[in-house]
């Protein structure tokens, strides 16, 4: 029997990532279970399977350097119009 005082347990996801490479490839993943290449034509079928179809997963976005702002920002407007609003541009430290 539930402990009706204790507040209920929320499930924590890890976030999706999506990454797109100045060749135009974008791999879409997690962690935990890896990453699948996708075209902008599967971008949307390949983000839902990897967050489980749930479009409020956080989305972290990120950009190989030589990338096109503009390219970038297509893409996020790819992942808006598929439904997953929760998107952040993240970066990686580069290693010279």
């Amino acid at each position: 029997i539930p402990d009706p005082i204790a507040p209920p347990q929320q499930r924590v996801f890890e976030p999706v990532f999506v990454s797109l490479q100045d060749n135009g490839v974008i791999n879409v993943g997690t962690q935990s279970s890896g990453e699948v290449a996708a075209t902008r034509s599967t971008l949307a079928a390949a983000i839902r399977r990897k967050s489980g179809g749930d479009p409020t997963r956080q989305v972290l976005v990120r950009a190989d350097q030589k990338v096109p702002y503009a390219a970038v920002m297509r893409l996020m407007e790819e992942l808006h119009t598929a439904g997953y609003k929760n998107k952040t541009l993240v970066t990686e430290d580069v290693v010279d």
